[in-house]
């Protein structure tokens, strides 16, 4: 096993087997989750958030920290690569708010599995779904028996410098809720 999956797997608390299927990946993403807090943190004191695989490393395995979107799922991503996972990491927009006009691409997320449209997935966090409309996804949650939009994306290829401009774009706008908002969960 190599240093970064010994290293995550002790910062996630994981003792068992992890075989590359949807049984091990739904494990991981849980733990994941329940381990390693979602946070913004560094761009409210502020400091810079770097993308690479060292400082990721560094941050939330071995410091034990948290992040937002492009640090967690850089993580993750190397992390499910590592056990032989094909994974794809992509860019979406944000649209939880229902924003007046598209908004620019600043959530990071992967994709692991095949993409349904419209078939509704119960997880611990709740029922959710995706959308196809056109080119696009849609990922939505279940609301107080309301679908409610989060995230819009699409399947074109992504660059490490679209990830570095979308980061650097949610911790410097002067209108980036990361900058007015304390979040930890």
């Amino acid at each position: 096993m190599t240093p970064i999956l010994n290293h995550y797997f002790a910062r996630i608390n994981w003792s068992g087997a992890a075989a590359v299927n949807i049984d091990t990946l739904r494990a991981l993403h849980l733990k994941h989750n329940c381990t390693i807090p979602f946070e913004n943190l560094d761009v409210l004191l502020p400091r810079e958030i770097q993308l690479d695989n060292q400082s990721l490393e560094e941050k939330l395995v071995i410091a034990r920290r948290g992040g937002y979107c492009f640090e967690q799922n850089g993580v993750f991503e190397r992390v499910l690569r590592e056990l032989g996972f094909n994974v794809r990491s992509l860019l979406g927009r944000v649209v939880l708010s229902n924003p007046p006009a598209l908004p620019p691409r600043t959530h990071r997320l992967l994709l692991v599995i095949r993409l349904v449209s419209d078939l509704v997935q119960t997880t611990p966090h709740g029922e959710y779904r995706l959308l196809q409309e056109g080119d696009d996804w849609v990922l939505q949650f279940n609301h107080h028996q309301h679908w409610q939009s989060m995230y819009r994306f699409d399947l074109c290829e992504q660059q490490q410098s679209d990830y570095v401009m979308g980061n650097f774009w949610s911790a410097h706008w002067p209108q980036s809720h990361f900058r007015h908002h304390l979040l930890m969960c």
